[in-house]
């Protein structure tokens, strides 16, 4: 499973380079327009190419029994505990457009210079896909992904609060000094140079986090339902990133609001502060970094080194949804009635109330709901199971 993601996100990241380059470029001399009507014809050109693959001769798996799979699956050993992992590692308030907006406001950069930085960032992701190819793969089974992934956790922290290198002050010194030590560079490309460089190097780091976490899912996902799960696992890193984006510029408009984080604000980063402000981005920053301390949560649910070098599916680690029979079929179904209703209930709040979309709404309250009924099942399952010597 790694290595064969390793190859297809390889693919995406090269193809990332040239968007991330050439969108910069257009996002300042070319017209939305234009730009609108160019980018109609990429899915037709996809069609063609989809045309020439060869047709998939693979048997056809019923609907029913592929549902089947996906929900025996979804609740077989830590599949819902490691997708809780993927998603609150995956999710740190982030800036996204703010953090652009700061770069071209703050810091003076044009959006074509953005998109060469964008660029070396995605040289730098497809950079980490291989170093994971080569020896990423060989750290796992040499550790076990949960001890890696406890070490990328701290390591994550200490990564991300490194852009505090791009924020001034600190920024304008750094280029300041860089501008004494190659003087016939002239400052406007050396600026760049260091911005470049600064998301070349991060980024090898986070293409081979993002690797080892697709690793990850292709060690406890049950072979009958692979496909649909690692989908599953797709949609809440997407979910994980999308909450990201909206916390973030909600802490920025908002988060000062509360007294706890403008004393955090003044006492941190001595920036004067008062109730209504927008939150600066170095507290932003900090707020980011301290969020993979969250992912402690569900870290003693990943795969060991046994379990991780495992080549199928270990009965004790991974047993299925079978077990929870003991419990009885009327509990079960109070259960399944229960959750039903509670996730009814979180999709109201989260469309309506939190004006979150259909899409992201539907994921937290299915995958939420899901992994509140499983905490309970196994819970339960261990209250009722006999003890090792009355079986």
């Amino acid at each position: 499973m790694g290595l064969n993601q390793a190859i297809c996100w390889a693919a995406i990241y090269g193809t990332g380079i040239i968007a991330a380059v050439s969108g910069g470029y257009i996002a300042d001399n070319i017209s939305i327009d234009t730009l609108m009507s160019l980018l109609a014809l990429v899915p037709f050109a996809v069609l063609l190419v989809v045309l020439l693959l060869p047709k998939d001769k693979a048997i056809t798996i019923p609907l029913g029994e592929s549902i089947s799979n996906f929900w025996k699956g979804l609740n077989t050993g830590p599949v819902l505990w490691i997708i809780a992992f993927s998603f609150l590692f995956h999710f740190q308030p982030a800036m996204g457009a703010l953090w652009t907006n700061y770069l071209i406001e703050g810091l003076h950069f044009t959006q074509t210079e953005i998109g060469f930085a964008d660029g070396a960032s995605y040289v730098g992701l497809f950079i980490g896909v291989l170093i994971f190819a080569t020896a990423g793969i060989r750290w796992q089974e040499k550790f076990g992904l949960k001890r890696l992934f406890k070490l990328f956790i701290l390591l994550s922290i200490a990564v991300n609060l490194t852009q505090y290198l791009l924020v001034d002050p600190w920024f304008s010194r750094i280029t300041s000094i860089l501008e004494q030590v190659f003087p016939f560079v002239p400052p406007k490309t050396l600026r760049l140079l260091y911005l470049s460089s600064y998301n070349l190097t991060l980024s090898i780091f986070l293409g081979v986090i993002r690797m080892s976490t697709f690793s990850l899912v292709g060690a406890v996902i049950p072979v009958k339902a692979a496909g649909s799960l690692f989908a599953g696992f797709m949609s809440i890193s997407n979910l994980a990133y999308a909450f990201s984006y909206s916390s973030g510029a909600w802490l920025y408009e908002n988060g000062l609001n509360y007294k706890i984080l403008r004393v955090l604000q003044q006492s941190l980063f001595g920036i004067p502060t008062v109730e209504g402000m927008h939150m600066s981005v170095a507290l932003l920053i900090f707020i980011g970094s301290m969020a993979y301390l969250l992912s402690f949560f569900a870290a003693h649910m990943l795969p060991d080194k046994r379990q991780t070098l495992a080549s199928e599916d270990i009965s004790d680690y991974l047993s299925g949804p079978e077990k929870y029979q003991i419990l009885g079929a009327a509990f079960l179904r109070k259960v399944d009635r229960i959750s039903i209703l509670l996730a009814v209930i979180v999709f109201q709040l989260s469309y309506f109330q939190w004006d979150m979309d259909l899409i992201p709404s539907t994921l937290f309250a299915f995958f939420g709901i899901t992994f509140a009924r499983k905490i309970v099942l196994d819970w339960s399952y261990k209250r009722a199971r006999p003890a090792p010597d009355q079986e």
